[in-house]
């Protein structure tokens, strides 16, 4: 998989093989973690009781509405993109309008390995080779995902967001 700035603004993940289309699909498993709520996880920071009990109530059910619809347009944009191609190469464009909801995708595929996987020391800064030798492949491989969640998300503040 290669991301490719396009002139107007935004990215173009070029799909070299299937094997590329099952790293996007994964994202979106990895975004979909059932034991992974992040409009939960966000209300559970807040600490003082009486607001508390209003952000679950008021906001959290408006923030799942909202990060489900964006994940929802992402995985159209994904599976349009695949049916194109036929599953082989092919490319999945992701323009400044869409942006903000592939962010969001990827970063709560981010932040879901990260809650189940806790990575701890090895995802400060640049990775720790010894803190990840240490990982089972399973948790070796999530966080290889993870890595590359931030690396196109970083592309994305680059090149769709500005």
């Amino acid at each position: 998989m290669k991301a490719i700035p396009i002139a107007n603004g935004g990215l173009c993940l070029e799909m070299e093989d299937a094997d590329d289309w099952k790293l996007l699909a994964r994202m979106l498993l990895d975004a979909r973690d059932p034991e992974f709520d992040l409009a939960d996880d966000l209300g559970g920071r807040v600490t003082d009781e009486a607001v508390a009990g209003d952000w679950q109530e008021f906001v959290v059910p408006d923030l799942r509405d909202s990060f489900d619809a964006g994940l929802s347009r992402v995985t159209k944009a994904i599976d349009r993109a695949h049916r194109d191609s036929a599953g082989d190469a092919g490319r999945v464009l992701i323009s400044r309008d869409a942006a903000a909801d592939w962010y969001g995708a990827l970063n709560t595929a981010r932040l879901a390995l990260e809650a189940r996987h806790k990575f701890g020391n090895a995802n400060h800064g640049r990775p720790n080779p010894q803190v990840v030798a240490g990982f089972s492949s399973e948790k070796r491989a999530a966080f290889l995902r993870e890595r590359l969640y931030c690396a196109l998300q970083c592309a994305l503040l680059d090149h769709a967001f500005g």
